[in-house]
């Protein structure tokens, strides 16, 4: 009688008691060569490139834009499992409701999924998670949705690159950008309103570049080995999460001479920002043009308008000074959503702005050495946030209009703040000091139900 292999389930011949039987060439041979030609993996033979539209249909070849697969999935689903080849599959403008999965792929080829790079917001899915591939990866130019889970996820591969993506959809305990025993960067990306901007663990070792974003908990978490090499901005306002991991700035720039730079709502963030005529569109642009390391005068002119931003000063060093300008007095005329200025060691000066925002403090200074606020407005009316607030900071608060809030000025965590010719009514509390912090006052101060208030050893004198 005829035996089968154990693990592909060959038939054999048993030359001990099949001796006189009838050999059947389908069964016999070519079956088993069939049975061995499918377990080989498919092994790619040409560079190719797929397209996807919500407009597409799955039964097509996917070989064009004009015959595009209708999902990611089943674009994914044509790359051979041994990838020597470059395979790219581009995304047309669209939202793709797909939780898109790439495993198990080997080679030394390359995958790259791309979007519109230029405006990611157009090219929408839940979220992509790349696992246990060899080729080089790269997803470009996506926007990622998911709220349960981190948008764009990479674990236990070689190399894989996101960048120019885009994530503000808000979750407390999810990643927009999580990277586990995996090279790779995060270049460009905008990372928002998640509990890490980006999260790297469990030995992956990861470049960042120039990414952006607010609303974070943390910028970037590092964990169980991971590590992280960034330069250019972050995404969040300069808070990191460290266990058992690392986060490095790799080579920060210093200023050569002084440096101006102008915006306007009419500007152009391609423009080189250095007069008037050839502003930059947006006050954060201007910001993440100056170098860390500013041992000059850097001075930031903005003219009059309305710029949708919540702005950030971060880790900036040196032995020069930022001053952002708008107004020389107190107006309604340069408005921003709100400023923090976060683990700065230089002056930094933020002049004739308001701030907006009623989920967040308008005016922030966090471990900052010299901070100071003039001519600057905070009205709009909250009960949950103040109007300016110090926590392990040092500076000054002078001239400005600080209304309506949770309290007008409050410092924290044995921050020193020196309060002069301030005003503002409508306050909760007009001046709060606690945990060993000091306000000193001169001339007017903003008011409120309480006048003053002090905790945990805070003193106004």
């Amino acid at each position: 009688m005829p035996t089968y292999t154990q693990n592909l389930g060959l038939r054999k011949i048993d030359t001990s008691t099949d001796l006189d039987l009838t050999v059947n060439v389908d069964t016999d041979f070519n079956a088993n060569w069939d049975e061995l030609d499918m377990k080989v993996p498919v092994k790619s033979t040409a560079d190719t490139t797929y397209y996807v539209s919500v407009e597409g249909d799955d039964t097509n070849d996917g070989l064009s834009a004009g015959t595009p697969f209708k999902t990611i999935t089943k674009a994914v689903s044509m790359i051979p499992q041994v990838c020597n080849h470059l395979y790219t599959i581009n995304l047309a403008d669209g939202t793709y409701s797909e939780d898109v999965t790439i495993t198990g792929v080997v080679g030394g080829g390359t995958i790259d999924i791309t979007g519109n790079i230029t405006t990611p917001d157009s090219v929408v899915i839940n979220s992509i998670m790349v696992k246990h591939c060899v080729p080089i990866l790269g997803i470009y130019g996506i926007k990622g949705i998911s709220t349960d889970k981190p948008c764009f996820y990479a674990v236990r591969c070689k190399h894989v690159i996101f960048s120019a993506c885009k994530v503000t959809a808000t979750s407390a305990t999810s990643s927009g950008v999580m990277m586990d025993a995996t090279d790779g960067r995060i270049v460009g990306c905008t990372l928002s309103n998640r509990k890490y901007g980006i999260q790297v663990g469990y030995c992956a070792n990861v470049y960042c570049s120039n990414n952006t974003g607010e609303g974070n908990s943390y910028a970037m978490h590092a964990h169980e080995g991971g590590q992280i090499r960034f330069t250019g901005t972050i995404p969040g306002m300069g808070l990191l999460s460290i266990s058992a991991g690392a986060i490095n700035n790799v080579f920060p720039g210093a200023t050569e001479q002084n440096i101006t730079l102008y915006v306007s709502t009419t500007g152009n963030d391609t423009n080189d920002g250095l007069t008037s005529e050839t502003a930059l569109r947006n006050i954060q642009t201007a910001i993440n043009r100056i170098p860390q390391m500013v041992n000059h005068q850097v001075k930031i002119n903005v003219a009059a308008g309305t710029y949708s931003e919540s702005i950030g000063i971060n880790g900036f060093i040196g032995k020069g000074s930022i001053l952002l300008v708008g107004g020389t007095s107190v107006s309604d005329n340069y408005v921003v959503n709100s400023v923090d200025v976060f683990n700065c060691v230089l002056d930094v000066t933020v002049r004739g702005l308001k701030a907006i925002s009623t989920t967040h403090d308008g005016f922030s200074a966090y471990g900052s050495s010299a901070v100071t606020f003039d001519a600057c407005r905070c009205n709009n009316a909250t009960t949950s946030f103040s109007a300016v607030i110090y926590n392990k900071s040092k500076g000054t608060v002078s001239g400005c209009d600080l209304s309506n809030r949770q309290a007008g000025l409050f410092i924290q965590r044995h921050s020193i703040v020196f309060s002069t010719t301030n005003t503002g009514t409508g306050n909760a509390t007009g001046l709060y000091a606690a945990e060993a912090s000091t306000i000193g006052k001169f001339s007017t101060q903003p008011t409120g139900t309480t006048a003053e208030s002090t905790g945990g050893g805070g003193v106004i004198r």
